[in-house]
């Protein structure tokens, strides 16, 4: 499950979602969730967890209204929706035969340890919402960087066990899952996801 997808269903979206919707949805789910009107020991971290499923969201919208830009035609015509099984296909079509993506400037490679630094400070706090964030956006600005795609693993394994920590085990499976997809060619990030897969299934037999 990728991170759109995680974050519409936390906020309760339709597929063919719109602006309109998304910050209502995020109004409603914002005011009972905020630490001001909850006292519950999650609210803060659940609050975290929405704003940053808010901002994934915006930012799908604004893809989405790029690529309708750039190419009329791809625009769906109805309410309906993107055909997402078709668009997936053609962009894999095109992800095979493309060329390899071309080497970092110097700006990108400051860019990129810059945040490789920030990202330890954070994962070393424990402070993975805002890694998340941090990663997040390094990755808009270096989609294509493997570096890049393999720190946003770690941070979500991190933040699996952390929320296995807080016995909340169906996130952290959720959370698993998208470490699996950005620990290409990783054996080491991959044997952790895999260990913890079998610690939970023990957990859960016990």
């Amino acid at each position: 499950m990728d991170a759109v997808t995680q974050a519409r269903l936390l906020l309760q979206l339709p597929l063919d979602f719109d602006e309109a919707q998304l910050k209502r949805h995020y109004r409603q789910r914002a005011k009972a969730l905020h630490p001001d009107h909850n006292d519950s020991p999650e609210a803060q971290t659940q609050f975290q967890e929405l704003t940053l499923a808010y901002q994934c969201l915006q930012q799908s919208l604004r893809d989405r209204s790029a690529a309708a830009a750039a190419d009329p035609a791809a625009a769906p015509e109805n309410s309906g929706g993107p055909k997402v099984t078709v668009v997936r296909r053609q962009a894999s079509a095109q992800a095979a035969s493309s060329p390899p993506p071309p080497p970092l400037t110097p700006e990108q490679m400051l860019l990129r340890r810059n945040a490789e630094v920030q990202l330890e400070d954070l994962r070393r706090q424990g402070k993975l919402v805002q890694a998340l964030l941090v990663v997040d956006a390094l990755l808009q600005q270096l989609p294509t960087d493997a570096r890049a795609q393999q720190l946003k693993g770690w941070v979500y394994y991190d933040y699996a066990q952390q929320l296995i920590g807080q016995n909340k085990v169906d996130r952290a499976r959720q959370y698993l899952k998208g470490a699996l997809k950005w620990a290409k060619g990783d054996a080491e990030l991959w044997r952790r996801i895999e260990a913890t897969y079998t610690r939970l299934e023990r957990r859960g037999r016990s």
